[in-house]
């Protein structure tokens, strides 16, 4: 059996053997399923039908319900052994232009020791055929002998072989190798041969499908005959058909072959709905730029500067008592009135009802703006979180003002919070800072900002509900490039250079590579994700153990910005160092969290994990010890803190009391006791006139000389040493120390308060007490020194009064003062000499005192004057009433 296509064909026949047109039918009928054809088409002739293998074919597709038609891709082609009929056919083929990959044609033919095919010869030598019905017949009877020795064997009969069934019973089902190849009978004793589908191309012939004849199962023969036997196809060559996959066509082309069958309806309106598409999907996308791109120009981000109006911020204080440096904190970093918590120190404003934190800048000329800024600042706009602060806008080009706003957080950053050491703060605290910050963040690296760009401590915000919140996403970057570009400047105060803009505790916290920016150009280089990591781990180490980086090092912000611009990977690397030891309060980390904040300071920036990774790292790893929410433990914390409160009040009252009672002291030692207590309430002070008192003078004697021989020292502490002990004299009596210059001292008795005539003998009791003292004071350093004192006073009217406001100090004028002076200045060590007033006042009332008369002496401004020495005094004196 052949076939062709293009210029190829199949051929299909047996192995030197003459087979039966039925076990050909079915040979046939195993290589159609094989490919799955269930249509064919069938090429007879119209005489001897019924003697070739389409007539068994026939019979077999019936039965498959399989179809023969007319118009078919796959034809079998059976002429019998007319050469010429099936030559003549194959060239029709060719003419009519059908001999293409689109059609199979199929020739079953036999194949003899010497093939003949139909294109190679027109005569057949009869002796080849004579000799091949010779085998066959060989063959035969081989398979009598082989039946007879079997029924011979059951039977042991030697007249078996007149029993011809039982011999044809042993003929059945059975299979021996004879001269014509092997041999398979089946049930009907009918010969089964093997075939062979033949592949021709250009002349060349090659086997791409062998059919094995094999003996069917007895149990499936036996109840059905045709199951006795079958053909099992082996695919040889695969992919050999000349198509553009290798395959062999269909039987019947899936749209027929006029294409009627197919409905191609469909397939217009989908090409119709594409085309609109491509068509509509351009127009649509430059339309939606457009629109995009005039809503960036519309910029519903800016604020007009008149209904922006700047408070003083001294004047709005913080509602919330806890933050004690943030009560007028922004929304930019820390406390206001510090100027290293910004570039600029952030202000306070209102706008529309709405507080605000505000930057001001002055501009230099008209701003612009590119067009990925419009984008970014239209994003910070609309973009809302629980952990992020919102931006209000930005007021430009109007009275040459740049003015960036963000809503005013209440209890300012977390610089704030965590460096208050009077706000105690419980770890259930710090854990959800961290949480909160590390979700911001998360937020912000899957927004459409994509980064941070100066994430710091001082940029995370605390509200009144305890949440962080954090800030100035992407406008640092923007106002550093205006800054840069000397679009803008900052507005600095008299006492702030704008040099030192940048040497700012937040930028401490960046990376490497930003500070190196930094220190080299000044401005704030454009950020990404790799720098908001480093700079996360710098706020959660801050958070963790409330200390600044680098607090250690004990260096300055600017030479620490320097060393770490300038470290490599040859030198050591700078990073902050874990506290060894944490406060009693303070729980210890996990090795695998602290793992992770080292992680995000490594210096090359791909290496830095990813925000996700810090996010799981820091749940797993920090959780809450605390009942209830956080509101339900600050209010807890917040209890604790009233009781701590109170306790500080108490203290600092105690304080307080202990520092007034020192104020009182030292008050009452440079001012007399009525006089300050009328100073205190705010009662002034008038000179006033006393009509008697008494003042003393007393002087060291040999002061000089012991001075220039000792040491500043030494010559302070004998001083203080002997003027304590006259201090320590004076307090018994009703007497007040003036004032000391050098070794000088000066008392009075009689003022302010005046005491009758008791102020002589209050003073004629110190000066006895003082020279006793000095007697027997001995030097630390001179203990073989004599000490000796020259005293002298007198007793007048003198005027005194308060002089003075920064160091007030209670003075004493007139002419006694200065006899009184002058009595001591001519007197002899170890003397009292007195005046003549003061003896006569102790002559006439208090005669206890011995005097003895000096005589007249030359007493400058004075002349001559009748003095007396004090002597003793004949009973232990008393104080004055």
């Amino acid at each position: 059996m052949k076939c062709s296509s293009s210029a190829d064909w199949h051929l299909v026949g047996t192995y030197r053997l003459w087979p039966t047109s039925s076990e050909m039918a079915r040979a046939t009928m195993a290589f159609l399923q094989l490919n799955n054809w269930e249509q064919v088409g069938l090429v007879r002739p119209t005489n001897g039908y019924d003697r070739l293998s389409l007539h068994s074919l026939n019979n077999l597709i019936k039965k498959k319900d399989a179809q023969l038609l007319c118009s078919s891709s796959v034809i079998l082609v059976e002429l019998g052994m007319d050469l010429h009929a099936n030559t003549n056919f194959m060239q029709a083929v060719y003419r009519a232009e059908m001999k293409t990959e689109e059609y199979v044609y199929i020739l079953p033919w036999l194949s003899h020791i010497n093939d003949h095919h139909p294109w190679e010869a027109t005569t057949v030598d009869k002796q080849e055929y004579a000799t091949l019905a010779y085998m066959t017949l060989y063959d035969a009877l081989f398979l009598y002998g082989l039946a007879l020795r079997d029924a011979f064997e059951d039977t042991g009969d030697y007249d078996v072989h007149f029993n011809g069934s039982f011999i044809w019973e042993k003929m059945t089902n059975r299979q021996f190798m004879g001269v014509t190849g092997l041999v398979l009978m089946n049930n009907k004793a009918i010969r089964v041969p093997s075939y062979a589908t033949y592949h021709t191309s250009n002349g060349t012939l090659r086997i791409v499908v062998e059919l094995e004849a094999k003996l069917g199962e007895r149990d499936k023969c036996n109840s059905n005959l045709e199951l006795c036997s079958e053909h099992v196809a082996h695919e040889v060559v695969q992919f050999y058909w000349n198509s553009h996959n290798g395959q062999l066509p269909q039987s019947v082309p899936s749209c027929g072959f006029t294409g009627a069958d197919c409905d191609y309806t469909t397939y217009f309106v989908l090409m119709g709905v594409t085309l609109f598409i491509l068509t509509i999907f351009p127009l649509s996308y430059f339309l939606y730029t457009k629109q995009k791109e005039r809503l960036l120009y519309d910029m519903t981000w800016r604020i007009p500067r008149d209904s922006v109006r700047l408070v003083d911020a001294s004047k709005m204080k913080s509602e919330h008592s806890l933050a004690s440096k943030s009560q007028s904190s922004g929304s930019f970093s820390g406390s206001l009135t510090s100027k290293q918590n910004g570039m600029v120190g952030a202000k306070q404003a209102i706008s529309n009802g709405v507080r605000l934190a505000i930057k001001r800048f002055t501009q230099m000329r008209n701003i612009t703006f590119q067009k990925e800024d419009l984008r970014t600042l239209k994003e910070l706009k609309l973009i809302e979180n629980e952990n992020l602060n919102k931006f209000y806008g930005i007021a430009f080009n109007q009275q040459n003002e740049f003015v960036v706003m963000w809503i005013l957080c209440s209890r300012g950053s977390l610089e704030d919070i965590l460096f208050n050491d009077e706000l105690k703060l419980g770890r259930n605290f710090q854990v959800s800072f961290a949480k909160d910050v590390v979700k911001a963040l998360a937020f912000i690296h899957a927004s459409p900002i994509m980064y941070h760009g100066l994430l710091c401590l001082q940029n995370c915000l605390v509200d009144s509900n305890w949440t962080v919140k954090l800030t100035n996403f992407r406008t640092e970057e923007i106002i550093s490039d205006k800054m840069y570009h000397n679009e803008i400047r900052a507005v600095t105060s008299e006492l702030e250079d704008e040099s030192e803009r940048l040497i700012d505790r937040k930028y401490i916290q960046q990376a490497p590579e930003v500070i190196r920016e930094i220190v080299t150009r000044k401005a704030l280089p454009p950020g990404g994700q790799p720098q908001d990591i480093y700079a996360c781990g710098m706020v959660l180490y801050q958070i963790l153990y409330r200390v600044e980086p680098f607090h250690e090092r004990g260096k300055s912000i600017a030479k620490l910005m320097d060393l770490i611009a300038m470290s490599n990977d040859d030198d050591q690397l700078i990073r902050p160092s874990f506290p060894s030891t944490v406060g009693k309060d303070t729980e210890s980390y996990n090795l695998q969290l602290l793992s992770c904040i080292e992680a995000c300071w490594l210096e090359i920036p791909e290496m830095r994990p990813n925000i996700k990774k810090v996010r799981s790292l820091t749940n797993s790893n920090l959780k809450s010890t605390g009942k209830g929410s956080l509101v339900d433990q600050m209010m807890k914390m917040m209890e604790e803190y009233t009781t701590n409160l109170e306790s500080l009040v108490r203290d600092r009252t105690a304080m307080l009391e202990e520092a007034q009672k020192q104020a009182d002291r030292l008050l009452n030692n440079m001012l007399p006791r009525s006089v300050a207590e009328d100073l205190k309430v705010g009662k002034p002070v008038l000179p006033q006139l006393y009509p008697c008192a008494t003042v003393l003078f007393s002087d060291i004697r040999g002061f000089t000389r012991i001075s220039s021989t000792s040491t500043p020292l030494q010559v302070v502490t004998f001083l203080n040493d002997m003027f304590s002990g006259f201090d320590s004299i004076i307090a018994k009596h009703d007497a007040y120390k003036v004032e000391t210059i050098g070794d000088a001292y000066m008392i009075v008795s009689g003022v302010p308060k005046e005491n009758g005539n008791y102020h002589v003998q209050n003073i004629a009791d110190v000066a006895l007490k003082m020279r006793t003292f000095v007697s027997n004071f001995k030097l630390a350093h001179r203990p073989e020194e004599l000490m000796m004192v020259r005293i002298g006073f007198h007793s007048g009217s003198v005027a005194a009064g308060v002089v003075g406001l920064a160091a007030p100090r209670y003075c004493l004028f007139g002419d006694t003062v200065n006899t009184a002076s002058r009595m001591e200045s001519t007197g002899v060590a170890n003397k009292i000499q007195i005046s003549e007033q003061a003896y006569n006042l102790l002559h006439c009332f208090f005669p206890q005192f011995n005097m003895s008369e000096r005589g007249k002496i030359e007493v400058k401004g004075k002349g001559e004057c009748l003095t007396f020495w004090l002597d003793s005094s004949k009973a232990p004196p008393q104080s004055a009433k």
